[in-house]
């Protein structure tokens, strides 16, 4: 949260007027204060986001050993009952889906996806981007629609705007393959982007870049291409995908498999219990 609101107040800068900006910059700076000098040396325990996480927070001064690794996670219980829509939707109609689940805005380098199907639509022409999701706030929301428009490829992307679950899940289902851009830096690096979960536990391959968490899911489930953030390299993973629908479907197989065994929420719960147990032991036998 303090990175994001670094990343925040940078992003706006003085558009909105002085005020705004020093506003911004006064909630970065308390909350960095708050939270690394504050609370962090009060903690009893942290728990964080990913490994690389792990190895900021040790930066800042906290102890390894008061430190749990908690990733994000899937409900397979939700994600094993999604069934595509009765009827496809028109727009998707004799296209090869490729998707994108959640928050699109500046920092996320969104029009990157853009470019991508811009390279796989040469290649292959009835590629179509499923965009599910929107900005997080109306000013990126605008700047989304914007970016669609200029791009000559409003044909070719349909986005949905913010969806409850339960809707969105069916049409990702609709989707060959799954996109995972997250730009590197400070504010994700640290991150375990949830969408190349839900892809995953969907059965769809992924395409993502080295993020150190999803390439590391990748990597270990087998459960699509790891690339670099570059348009080109993106567009061939897709295209590769797309050109061998059987290595596909089992890409997508091993990664639900995978994301069962590991980073579904009973196995992740499971892991918590055992270091809030092991706390409470420690607390009664410190009394």
């Amino acid at each position: 949260m303090v990175e994001g609101y670094w990343e925040r107040y940078i992003q706006i800068g003085g558009r909105r007027g002085q005020i705004v900006q020093c506003l911004n910059w006064v909630r970065a700076k308390l909350a960095a204060q708050a939270y690394y000098r504050y609370l962090l040396p009060r903690v009893d325990h942290l728990f964080v986001q990913s490994d690389a996480m792990l190895a900021m927070m040790s930066r800042q001064g906290m102890p390894r050993a008061r430190m749990t690794v908690v990733p994000m996670g899937v409900s397979m219980s939700v994600f094993t009952q999604v069934q595509k829509p009765a009827e496809l939707p028109k727009q998707l109609h004799g296209r090869k889906v490729l998707a994108y689940l959640g928050t699109l805005g500046v920092s996320r380098n969104s029009d990157f996806l853009l470019q991508v199907l811009a390279l796989v639509r040469e290649a292959e022409p009835s590629a179509l981007l499923l965009l599910v999701g929107d900005g997080a706030s109306p000013d990126e929301q605008a700047w989304i629609r914007e970016r669609i428009a200029s791009s000559g490829l409003s044909d070719h992307v349909s986005l949905t705007g913010w969806l409850p679950q339960s809707d969105a899940l069916p049409f990702l289902k609709c989707a060959a393959v799954g996109l995972s851009p997250v730009p590197r830096g400070p504010l994700f690096d640290v991150s375990t982007p949830t969408k190349t979960l839900e892809y995953l536990a969907l059965g769809i391959p992924c395409v993502c870049n080295d993020i150190p968490d999803q390439k590391y899911v990748i990597e270990v489930s087998g459960g699509g291409v790891c690339v670099p953030m570059e348009a080109r390299l993106f567009a061939d993973a897709c295209l590769q995908l797309l050109r061998e629908p059987e290595a596909a479907a089992s890409a997508g197989a091993r990664g639900r498999a995978w994301v069962k065994d590991n980073r579904s929420y009973d196995a992740i719960a499971a892991n918590v219990a055992a270091v809030y147990r092991r706390l409470l032991a420690d607390k009664q036998t410190a009394n």
